[in-house]
This record gives C-alpha cells, sequence and structure tokens, in this order.
C-alpha cells in the first residue's frame, strides 16, 4: 500500500517518521550532554582563555567579568584602573568643577570602532572644557554588560569614586539582559563571550529586590565535567528565560524538519512581542532603575540614563515603519519609573542639518559614530552644566 503513493509522498513521510524518531530519543538524554553541542569550539577556547586572563576581560565573581586593565590594543586603549579614558583630564583634579561616571556596555565605552577621543565620555569632557568648564569622565562601561551589571558594579566596586553625577546607557531591549544569566542562550553567535552574569529578581510580594550573583567560577569546568553541566543548567533553568532556546536546541535541532519548524516558531515569539509586550514585563526594570537612582542619592550623586536605539529603531524604515513604535514604546514604560531617561533616539535628531543614519551607526548598525557620540555629548552637557 505504501508503495503506491507518490514518491515524493513517501519521502514526506519517511523524513516525518525518522524526524519523530530523532525528537523522541533527545528526550532520554540528559539535557546537560547537549551543552557542548550547544557551544562552539572556539567557545571551549574562549572559557580556557578567560580562565587564563588571556582575553579582554577577566572573571569577576559577582558582576561576571571586567575589563582588563593596562591595555594599549590600536584603538582599544584601557587604563590600569580598567576605564576607558580619554586620557585629557586627572580624575583627582580639584580644579575640574565636576567628575561624571560612565557605566553601561559597549555603546557606552564605544567599543573597537572609535578612538578613546572619540567616546561619549571623552567627547563631554572636550565639550566642557571648551565652556571653561573643565570636567573629569571615567567610562567603566563593560562590553555586554545589563543594567543588572552596571548598577551591581556601582554599588559594590564604583561607590567611592565620589562622582557628582552618574550616566547609564540603556540598550533598546533592557529586558533581555535583566531575564537572563548565560550569554550563550541569549547570544547563540557570540562564542567569544561564554559567560554567566548576575541576576536580580524579586524576593517577596512587596518588590525587595535581591540577587544572585554569577559566580563565574562554575563555568571553569563546566565543558569537561558533565556533573558541573548538569548542576549549572539546574541552577539557571528557572530564572533564565532564554533556556528555553537551549531546550528547544536539545530536542529539535538534530532533524531538517524539526530545526526549521523550531526556527519559525521563535521568529513568530519574538514578532509576537512587538504586538503584546505590556508594562508589567518591565516591573523588574523599573524597581532596578529606582534602586541605581536610591544608590546614587546615597552618595549625594545624580544619575542621567540614556536610552539609546538601534539603527533599526533609529531609522525605522522598511517594513518597521508598518509596525509599533516598540522604542518609543518601552522608553515610556521605563520612564513610568520616575527616573531620568533622556530618549536617545531624540538626542541624535537634535542637529543643524539631515543626518543619515549611516553617518550614526557603524557598520554593526548598533554602535555608534564618533559624530553620534558628539550629539550625545552636547545633550548631556545641558543637563549636566546646569
Amino acid at each position: 500500500m505504501f508503495l503506491r503513493f507518490p514518491i515524493i509522498m513517501r519521502c514526506l513521510v519517511i523524513l516525518l517518521v525518522v524526524d519523530a524518531l530523532a525528537i523522541t530519543i533527545t528526550f532520554f538524554i540528559p539535557e546537560h550532554f547537549f551543552l557542548k553541542a550547544y557551544l562552539s569550539e572556539r567557545a571551549e577556547q574562549s572559557i580556557q582563555r578567560f580562565f587564563k586572563e588571556e582575553s579582554a576581560v577577566l572573571p569577576d565573581e559577582l558582576l561576571g567579568w571586567k575589563t582588563k586593565p593596562n591595555i594599549n590594543k590600536d584603538y582599544w586603549k584601557i587604563a590600569s584602573d580598567g576605564s576607558r579614558d580619554s586620557g585629557q583630564t586627572e580624575w583627582e583634579k580639584t580644579e575640574v568643577s565636576k567628575r561624571v561616571l560612565f557605566l553601561g556596555n559597549s555603546l557606552i565605552n564605544g567599543g573597537e570602532g572609535v578612538t578613546n577621543r572619540e567616546t561619549i565620555s571623552a567627547s563631554l569632557e572636550e565639550i566642557a572644557k571648551k565652556s571653561n568648564q573643565p570636567i573629569a569622565t571615567k567610562n567603566f562601561a563593560t562590553m555586554a554588560y545589563g543594567l543588572d551589571q552596571s548598577v551591581l558594579q556601582y554599588r559594590e566596586q564604583l561607590h567611592s569614586t565620589q562622582a557628582q553625577w552618574i550616566v547609564v546607557g540603556l540598550n533598546e531591549d533592557v529586558n533581555s539582559a535583566l531575564t537572563n544569566q548565560f550569554l550563550p542562550f541569549r547570544i547563540p553567535d557570540e562564542d567569544s563571550l561564554p559567560f554567566l552574569k548576575p541576576q536580580f529578581y524579586f524576593a517577596n510580594a512587596k518588590y525587595d529586590l535581591a540577587e544572585n550573583p554569577a559566580n563565574i567560577s562554575r563555568l571553569k569546568t563546566v565543558l569537561q565535567d558533565s556533573n558541573q553541566a548538569k548542576n549549572l543548567l539546574q541552577s539557571i533553568s528557572e530564572q533564565d528565560a532564554y533556556y528555553s532556546r537551549f531546550k528547544s536546541f536539545s530536542h529539535f535541532n538534530w532533524m531538517p524538519l524539526s530545526r526549521g519548524i523550531s526556527t519559525l516558531a521563535r521568529k513568530t515569539e519574538t514578532l509576537k512581542s512587538y504586538f503584546f509586550e505590556q508594562e508589567k514585563n518591565y516591573v523588574l526594570a523599573q524597581s532596578i532603575l529606582n534602586h541605581m537612582n536610591d544608590l546614587a542619592q546615597e552618595r549625594n550623586a545624580k544619575v542621567i540614563f540614556v536610552y539609546l536605539p538601534s539603527k533599526q529603531g533609529y531609522a525605522r524604515s522598511g517594513v518597521w515603519n508598518y509596525l509599533p513604535d516598540y522604542y518609543a514604546q518601552r522608553l515610556a514604560w521605563l520612564q513610568n519609573s520616575g527616573v531620568t531617561i533622556l530618549d536617545g533616539r531624540e538626542m541624535l535628531k537634535k542637529s543643524n542639518g539631515s543626518i543619515e543614519p549611516s553617518d550614526l551607526y557603524i557598520e554593526d548598525a548598533l554602535h555608534f559614530t564618533a559624530e553620534a557620540n558628539k550629539k550625545f555629548a552636547e545633550i548631556l552637557w545641558m543637563t549636566i552644566k546646569q
């Protein structure tokens, strides 16, 4: 009977049966056995280099990682304290009018697309100098940091800097980092950063904040020790919102049909968030913003949060013109926390002439050019100089 069906139909039935069999088998295999397959060979090498302190970041038990000090390579120059300084003004100088601390990720420290003199912090120093009101800046923004890491960095490591102002950069999708502990689950293609990060959560019904530290040493032998891998996955499975991606990989990545359906389902879920996202999803972010604001006030400092758009969020071209303006909606929800959050999109649009998005973003459509950093610095100066 089966042989009477057209050959295409027979092949499809065979493919479905084999696919179903492969999926069934995976449910009898412990999930931690799939971790090494999920991570690339380069990721394993990155972990080894990381713990040997051979990469651009160093292990940190609380924060997960921190910028390696004393680096001088091409555009990337890091001072002895781990900050990306302009080298123009000493922090300790008594004649400076203000000291400004910068926190966030590579959108704030400039990444490798600009020099130390072209970062937002250095541009702010230059503008203040031309106004005869010299200031000093320290840029401790660290690649791939989330808001939670920036807050803990200030609270535990940078609180004694005596900064009067603190500028904190916010990603367009703030929640992505806040709901994630193991970076490869959220950014699978970024295999140079197979790291663990801390994570805030609500300790009780009163919305009191607590945190899980990174405990980065757990990662050291995770790809060699199956028990360590099992313990790691068990400890983060309930807290990490991106654990489902690894779970999906474990069961549906081995045959083309199931892999295709899984990919389509994930893309559909992402698209759905643009239409059905709600402010209640941002309650944790709002609490963390207020926590940072309170920490600064305790030290007689003021905080400015800057909500930074991607090129897509800034230009809204093509199909994005027909989708909800998720950038504006998320910004409004974050501003409902009551803290000062500047609109990065409006900061970039405030110019004397028409500027193309290509002049504001480097090739990755995420990091900013030197010209964009100057624009951010100009608006920041208008707030800080008052």
